[in-house]
C-alpha cells in the first residue's frame, strides 16, 4: 500500500492520534484506526465510504453515535453484517466476506463488542484495518489464521510489526483470528505473542468492481 510504503521510507510522518489530523501536502498523518481506513476509502472509493456513512446515519438510534460524523469500527462491523442479513442487498459498492479462507488484499476487517453498551467514545476494544494479503493456507474446521494487515495503532502487533521502538500510527502488522467450522472469524488476538483470544463481533467487507486500495 502506497501510504504505508511512504511511511516506512520516511516520505511522510505518521503517529497515532484520536484527533485524526491529516495534511496530505505536508505529508502528516496523525490518525487512529478509523481515521486511517476512512482516509483510504475517501481517496480511493468515496462512494463506498458514503454508503457506510448513510448506513451510520440511518441506525444512530441503534448504534453508538459518531461524534465527528465519520464511521467508527462498529459501523463497519454492523454494515458488513447487514449485507449478510439481507441476501438481496443492492449495495453497489460492497459485498460481505464470510470466511478467512477467502480474504484478499484490500478487504476491510473490523471488530467490536457483541454487547453494544460496552462501546466507548475512544473506541477501546474495537478496531478496523485493511487486509494486506491472503492467509498463507486454507484452514479447515475450527482453526487459527494469522492475517497480515495495514492499520494505524498506538500499540504494535507484536514482534513482526514494522512499528518498533515506540513508533505509532500507520504501518503493517499481523493479527490472529480463530474461526468456527465454516471459517468465519469469531475470536481475535492482537498479536501472536498474546496468550488469550477475545470473543468479538467480527466482519469483513470487500469493495466491488475494479477499485483497488
Amino acid at each position: 500500500m502506497e501510504i504505508v510504503t511512504k511511511v516506512t521510507q520516511k516520505q511522510i510522518k505518521s503517529s497515532f492520534s484520536h484527533n485524526n489530523t491529516i495534511d496530505v501536502e505536508a505529508g502528516v498523518f496523525e490518525v487512529n484506526c478509523k481515521g486511517f481506513v476512512n482516509h483510504v476509502l475517501s481517496s480511493k472509493a468515496p462512494d463506498a465510504l458514503a454508503e457506510i456513512v448513510n448506513f451510520m446515519c440511518s441506525c444512530d438510534y441503534e448504534l453508538p453515535l459518531s461524534i465527528d460524523g465519520s464511521p467508527r469500527s462498529h459501523h463497519y462491523v454492523y454494515f458488513f453484517k447487514s449485507l449478510l442479513d439481507n441476501q438481496n442487498s443492492k449495495s453497489l459498492n460492497w459485498q460481505s466476506v464470510t470466511s478467512v479462507n477467502h480474504l484478499k488484499r484490500g478487504d476491510i476487517l473490523a471488530y467490536t463488542f457483541s454487547d453494544l453498551e460496552k462501546i466507548n467514545e475512544r473506541g477501546m476494544g474495537q478496531h478496523v484495518m485493511i487486509v494486506a494479503e491472503p492467509i498463507e493456507k486454507n484452514i479447515a474446521g475450527e482453526a487459527e489464521a494469522i492475517v497480515s494487515i495495514f492499520d494505524s495503532t498506538k500499540t504494535p502487533h507484536g514482534e513482526s510489526d514494522i512499528r518498533q521502538n515506540g513508533k505509532t500510527g500507520i504501518g503493517r502488522g499481523e493479527i490472529c483470528l480463530k474461526t468456527d467450522s465454516n471459517g468465519c472469524p469469531i475470536f481475535i488476538k492482537w498479536d501472536q505473542q498474546k496468550k488469550k483470544y477475545q470473543p468479538k463481533a467480527i466482519a469483513i467487507g470487500r469493495l466491488k468492481g475494479s477499485v483497488k486500495i
